[in-house]
């Protein structure tokens, strides 16, 4: 199981959808930071898989941007020992999803293929 999947987000919510569509494999706690939230007028509303234990979606007031959203997540789950973040814009191709479980706490494991920056682990040592 993952324990966390941080997705910050800024428009392009029908993307967001695809992202979550994509995910085939545990997850404790899907994390979405909504950097666009206060631009948008209507309410957002995503389907979340059932392979999602816990979902929390968090409207920023004003975009932090992708690192500070990044910061952010790592804080809201200090007790984790490592941490998964995708962007909102990408997809997992099936199984792909699973490589990221496997990621060592003492290191970053980016996902292939290029760019890996659209998904990847980040351990806390």
């Amino acid at each position: 199981m993952i324990p966390n999947l941080i997705v910050p987000v800024l428009n392009r919510y029908d993307l967001l959808q695809r992202m979550l569509q994509s995910l085939d494999y545990p997850i404790k706690h899907l994390l979405i930071i909504d950097n666009g939230a206060s631009k948008v007028e209507e309410d957002i509303s995503v389907n979340v898989p059932d392979c999602v234990e816990h979902t929390t979606y968090l409207p920023m007031p004003s975009n932090l941007g992708v690192a500070a959203s990044w910061n952010l997540g790592i804080k809201l789950f200090p007790m984790d020992d490592r941490w998964t973040f995708a962007s909102n814009d990408m997809w997992f191709h099936p199984a792909q999803l699973e490589t990221l479980s496997w990621a060592s706490p003492d290191e970053i494991t980016l996902m292939a293929p290029f760019p890996h920056w659209h998904a990847f682990t980040v351990g806390q040592t």
